[in-house]
């Protein structure tokens, strides 16, 4: 499968460039042919806690979700099965 690039416009509406990505990958279906290529995989999952349970959010909120995220996609990348869900 190729995919034609487009250069961005001039445009600086990055919220609609957004909005146009997002709709791309929903009209291919992406998210599912994903999962389905790697069903037979290994699975990888961190089994994570309640989210934010513990007072107000701060920045070792972001950092903690910044890394598991990092390390799910590094994972997914490798040919692994990753399942990124909050809670249990």
């Amino acid at each position: 499968m190729s995919i034609n690039l487009q250069q961005l416009s001039e445009d600086k509406s990055y919220n609609k460039h957004e909005e146009n990505i997002n709709d791309f990958w929903k009209r291919i279906n992406v998210y599912n042919k994903l999962n389905k290529k790697h069903e037979n995989d290994e699975l990888f999952r961190f089994v994570d806690g309640p989210p934010f349970c513990n007072g107000s959010l701060h920045y070792g909120h972001a950092l903690v979700s910044m890394v598991k995220n990092t390390i799910l996609q590094y994972q997914h990348m490798h040919n692994k099965k990753t399942l990124n869900k909050l809670g249990y």
